[in-house]
């Protein structure tokens, strides 16, 4: 019994002795990224963060620590980044370092595909495949509607044809990037029009003179429009 006791005795000091190391190695590693709240050990910043209140706590935490700051998640360290500059700094001048998707999300899934998924030179190989076959198609240009309704036939009929997954997986991104984008853009424009309606009727008298109402706007009309 006593040989027993001893044994778990060692056991248990040689995992805190373990787990001591692994938080002071942690600790000092932080060091390195932006500065923010310290949290408990081992779990971090779990106890603090709340679902349902994320948003507001972030905005605490702004406050406190500037426009990027680091929490830590079961010592998974999230980086979040608030304002124009900061974003477009991360995004834009640290573009190379910043395109990799977090490992935890990769690590156990070697197989993921498409653009949204991948990661490293997979994912570099899909954004410049698409950014190329975008611009092929006209991308940015006047005359892209036409190719898009013949192109959104042909594509619909390769689809249906087509055994490749990853094509499927790159193609369903596309729509959804798309739709998403447009999407968050007019819901933000609707708000702001509600809460600032004199500008939402200079907007639609600009609209009525230039268009009129028998017809829908379309994209050779912006350069009309003040």
């Amino acid at each position: 019994m006593l040989v027993i006791l001893q044994g778990v005795f060692l056991f248990l000091a040689l995992l805190v002795i373990l787990l001591l190391i692994w938080e002071v190695r942690f600790n000092f590693i932080r060091r390195k990224w932006p500065p923010g709240p310290r949290g408990s050990p081992f779990i971090g910043n779990l106890k603090e963060l709340e679902l349902g209140s994320l948003l507001e706590k972030f905005k605490e935490l702004r406050k406190e620590y500037g426009n990027v700051f680091t929490i830590t998640v079961l010592h998974r360290p999230l980086i979040i980044a608030n304002g124009y500059e900061a974003l477009r700094h991360l995004l834009c001048k640290e573009g190379d370092s910043t395109p990799d998707r977090p490992p935890y999300l990769t690590e156990h899934n070697p197989d993921l595909l498409g653009i949204v998924s991948s990661s490293g030179a997979l994912w570099k190989e899909h954004r410049s495949f698409g950014l190329k076959t975008l611009k092929e198609l006209g991308l940015g240009k006047q005359n892209i509607y036409d190719k898009i309704e013949l192109e959104a036939s042909v594509l619909i009929s390769d689809i249906l044809k087509s055994d490749d997954e990853q094509l499927k997986i790159t193609l369903g991104e596309f729509f959804n990037a798309g739709t998403e984008s447009v999407t968050s853009t007019l819901r933000w424009a609707l708000v702001y029009l509600v809460h600032y309606q004199e500008v939402q009727r200079n907007m639609q008298q600009e609209i009525d003179d230039v268009i009129g109402r028998s017809r829908m706007p379309m994209m050779t009309d912006k350069d009309s429009l003040p």
